[in-house]
């Protein structure tokens, strides 16, 4: 297994970043750094993350990916935990194609996308040497 431990001072700094910018009254339970080598075998159809609602923890795949696409899906992912502790109703986000099948659901991803990249663009400008 790779040695992820600059991987992780990244997705610190990033949270640190990103928490101070939206103002986070909490903090998401976990963030589990995910190996699945059979994810990873579907290349840009593969899951790069997740955030659960009910326990509050964010999952990220990290097998055969670039640190800066795990800390971008970090970014997202964050995002939506933003959404949930700021009282937005995301009920229905863990289902398939809640973004192709519900307007609601579409808006919260379209947030997510947006603020999450635009956060981590950011993030990463201001920590270029």
């Amino acid at each position: 297994m790779q040695n992820r431990s600059d991987l992780k001072n990244k997705l610190k700094s990033l949270y640190n970043y990103i928490s101070k910018e939206l103002k986070f009254n909490s903090k998401p339970n976990n963030v589990i750094l995910t190996q699945d080598i059979d994810n990873s075998s579907k290349g840009a159809l593969a899951s790069t993350g997740g955030y659960d609602p009910k326990s509050k923890n964010i999952y990220l795949y990290v097998t055969n990916r670039h640190d800066s696409d795990i800390a971008r899906s970090f970014a997202h992912e964050l995002i939506h935990f933003w959404q949930d502790i700021i009282g937005k109703d995301i009920t229905g986000y863990e289902q398939n194609n809640y973004a192709q099948n519900n307007d609601k659901l579409r808006k919260i991803e379209e947030e997510a996308y947006l603020k999450g990249n635009m956060l981590f663009r950011d993030w990463r400008d201001k920590n270029k040497i």
